[in-house]
């Protein structure tokens, strides 16, 4: 049976703090992939809607509003060009694939996670707002670099 409350919860969360993900043009070997960084504040928004997503056996999504990711870019300290994106879709399906994926759908970044993937991004974001990062989870084609943040 589905905690109402916590179905309630999630659809009267709201993003704070700031949020940056993004990919470098060429994909160069040493970045290849997807780039995520966040404040504390963004970090702590972010896990908190995931704790709640893993409570709930249902499939949801939600938007997430990103800033753009010049000062988070520039702890990666890669010359390309920097991809970004105004959002970045997050799709929750709890019995999903055990690792992430990110597609790009008509310019739009789609995370897709499981209850599995979900867990392990929460302890990425942990390490973003303990100033641990420079390391990528996720097989070459969904590969996520967690970056930690100077604001």
């Amino acid at each position: 049976m589905q905690n109402k409350s916590t179905t309630m919860d999630l659809y009267s969360w709201r993003q704070q703090g700031e949020i940056y993900f993004w990919r470098y043009k060429n994909n160069p070997s040493n970045y290849a992939g997807w780039h995520l960084s966040a404040d504390a504040t963004g970090a702590d928004s972010l896990i908190l809607l995931l704790e709640q997503c893993i409570q709930i056996p249902d499939s949801l999504y939600r938007t997430l509003t990103l800033t753009k990711p010049d000062a988070a870019a520039s702890v990666a300290n890669c010359r390309d060009q920097v991809i970004s994106f105004p959002k970045v879709k997050l799709i929750y399906t709890p019995d999903g694939k055990e690792q992430w994926t990110i597609n790009e759908t008509e310019g739009e970044p789609c995370l897709n996670i499981s209850k599995q993937s979900a867990q392990i991004l929460m302890q990425g974001l942990q390490d973003i707002k303990a100033g641990r990062g420079d390391y990528a989870l996720g097989d070459k084609e969904h590969r996520l670099w967690f970056w930690w943040c100077l604001k």
